[in-house]
């Protein structure tokens, strides 16, 4: 799709670990057969970005240079434009720094004689922040490559900045991470050098660069463009100072909370040729932001304010489209999308069954609450329309409980009939049936609230344990140490406000981190328990520690808990990363947290540990001298008691 843009420019850096086994395609093999770096450039190319591109390439340059270790790392880089343009090739293996350089060399030159500018105003991409018409397509696809929470840096030239939250999304809502300056290479490199140069360093494998020079700043063009008069103006002091891994929680909730559980609430809207055009373009637009505002979204929740709500909005007549699809938006993102994507367009029959069965997909594919609603605005719904969406609406209440409707003003019936009809469309419940958006946006949040009452107090502690599952550490250890998890946890206070989790690792993440009550986190380690028992299972030939590491950090950095206390079973002569682990062990170590390393290593050196534990005295236990009735009695005068006098 063809996108004009007032967006002037989206450099978008990527910077990660390789990772085996992460569906990447990416891998550079050492000589020692060890996995390596990998770092990947994209750049927007287009008539009225062509000045800050060369910037981007001379950075590209410097940073590969001057800040990336000078070992056996990868790079990719990829220009993106106009559609006879676009780089296709940005799916193929790394290659190495000097492919790199010769590339920033000829894409330099073909920018500074101002042939690749002159190809289009126009953009193709899955992410522009001012006028992009695919919004929540691209959205939902940023909220997937963040849950890689691989370290991603934009440079941001929106001509407002980020309004529409794209670029947050996809960076994982890390403090730092989004990037402004002027079309300026020394002010751009000054800006980096708060948090993504460092990040750089030590990710990259091999010595240390050489020392940078200052660079001389490139010639750039005089081409003119649509946009040649926007840039934004902005300052190195307007970098957002580096804060948690992902969203840092706001100091107080939104004022129009109206749960302290989470939902998930789909809107259908009726926009069939029997729908008043007006109403549905204005009124029945203003009732989804009314009602939206009454909930706290998730990056407002907090430990006292936990619950919160995700949106989705589908658009019906002939056929139904998530015109927003279900997902976590902030209040911001939430109401652009809405803005942007709710209008009346050429009427239509009425298709409710495809409407429900749009919301079923949609719950089916991004659901991740047990808490779910939907709100039908129709004008009337006829008996041939019932019979016809019944099945479908059987269906779709496999997912959601709490299915609502409201009359919206039309062409036919009238609304006392069109009344009645909805309530016996929804199974002759009168209370979930509204005779106007009026009563809805009042009667609402009322109804979800005594649906999914507040039964237990806020989530307050997490006690998290992590196992290195491999054949390093051997089948008997992992089993013990699974055992030690059932008995340690069986003395634990065991209160509402507590979660539990357990997560296995080796060559890659077996099972990440998944809070869980109880019961529920018993039936996880007991399953287990018996997997490992019976098939060994999970068993890795290779150790890396530093994705587990990245998600606990991206755990504690949630916000929706006050304390967590760890458990971690592993040892420290196997680990293929552990330079780059130890960086984040370091941010892991000073968060505050309760942690303990149960060490398997028979000869290494409790350096990493120790990093990680915050230097803590008694907090790195030997596993290899003592059995598990010792390490029982250790863990319980320690860790289980902190943990049980963790309160909120």
């Amino acid at each position: 799709m063809l996108l004009h843009f007032y967006f002037l420019f989206s450099l978008i850096f990527i910077c990660f670990a390789i990772l085996p086994n992460q569906n990447l395609n990416f891998k550079i093999p050492n000589n020692d057969g060890t996995v390596c770096a990998g770092y990947i450039f994209m750049g927007e190319e287009s008539e009225c970005t062509c000045q800050q591109n060369i910037i981007y390439l001379q950075f590209a340059q410097y940073l590969s240079q001057y800040v990336i270790p000078n070992g056996n790392n990868g790079y990719g880089i990829r220009q993106f434009g106009d559609i006879h343009f676009n780089d296709s090739d940005l799916f193929v293996p790394f290659r190495d720094i000097y492919w790199l350089q010769r590339d920033i060399c000829f894409w330099t030159e073909y920018d500074q004689n101002g042939t690749q500018c002159k190809y289009s105003e126009k953009v193709i991409i899955k992410g522009e922040t001012d006028t992009i018409v695919d919004l929540p397509t691209a959205f939902s696809l940023a909220q997937k490559i963040a849950a890689y929470n691989i370290p991603f840096y934009v440079w941001d030239h929106s001509i407002n900045g980020d309004q529409t939250g794209l670029f947050a999304a996809l960076t994982g809502y890390r403090s730092g991470y989004i990037l402004r300056s002027n079309t300026n290479l020394a002010e751009l490199i000054s800006v980096a050098q708060k948090q993504l140069i460092p990040d750089f360093k030590n990710l990259g494998c091999g010595n240390i660069a050489p020392s940078p020079i200052s660079p001389s700043e490139p010639y750039l063009p005089n081409v003119p463009g649509k946009c040649a008069n926007i840039v934004p103006i902005y300052s190195t002091q307007m970098t957002t100072p580096r804060g948690s891994t992902i969203r840092p929680p706001p100091t107080t909730p939104h004022p129009h909370n109206n749960s302290c559980n989470s939902i998930e609430l789909i809107f259908i809207l009726d926009r069939s040729q029997s729908v008043d055009t007006d109403f549905y373009n204005n009124n029945a637009t203003q009732f989804v932001l009314d009602l939206a505002t009454q909930f706290t979204f998730p990056n407002e929740a907090n430990p006292n304010h936990f619950g919160y709500a995700r949106f989705g909005v589908i658009q019906f007549s002939d056929d139904a489209v998530a015109s927003v699809p279900l997902g976590n938006y902030t209040r911001a993102q939430f109401t652009s999308l809405v803005k942007s994507s709710i209008s009346y367009t050429d009427g239509g029959t009425s298709r409710l069954d495809n409407a429900f069965l749009t919301a079923y997909n949609q719950f089916q594919s991004y659901s991740t609450i047990n808490n779910r609603a939907i709100i039908l605005l129709v004008n009337d719904v006829s008996m041939f329309a019932i019979n016809d969406s019944i099945d479908a609406l059987h269906k779709l209440e496999n997912f959601v409980t709490l299915p609502m409707g409201a009359i919206v003003p039309g062409l036919n019936g009238n609304p006392q009939e069109a009344l009645s009809h909805l309530i016996y469309l929804l199974g002759n419940r009168s209370q979930l049936a509204f005779s106007s958006l009026t009563a809805a946006k009042a009667g609402i949040p009322t109804l979800v609230d005594t649906t999914f009452p507040c039964a237990t107090p806020p989530v307050c502690s997490a006690l998290i344990f992590i196992v290195e599952a491999s054949e390093a550490i051997g089948p008997d250890a992992k089993l013990n140490f699974l055992k030690l998890v059932q008995r340690l946890v069986s003395v634990t206070a065991q209160n509402s406000n507590q979660r539990f989790a357990i997560a296995l690792y080796a060559k890659s993440i077996y099972h990440g981190i998944e809070l869980q009550n109880f019961n529920d986190f018993n039936k996880t380690l007991s399953s287990f328990i018996d997997t490992v028992a019976s098939d060994n299972f999970p068993n890795g030939g290779h150790t890396y520690i530093l994705p587990i590491l990245r998600q606990l950090n991206a755990t504690f950095y949630t916000g929706l808990q006050s304390n967590y206390a760890v458990l971690l079973m592993a040892e420290a002569e196997r680990i293929m990363d552990i330079g780059p682990a130890n960086k984040i062990a370091q941010a892991i170590g000073t968060f505050g947290a309760d942690i303990y390393v149960l060490d398997q290593s028979r000869y290494a050196l409790p350096g990493l540990w120790n990093v990680l534990t915050g230097n803590l005295d008694g907090h790195v236990v030997n596993g290899t001298a003592n059995d598990q009735n010792t390490l029982f009695d250790i863990f319980q005068k320690s860790l289980i008691n902190e943990f049980n006098a963790m309160t909120c």
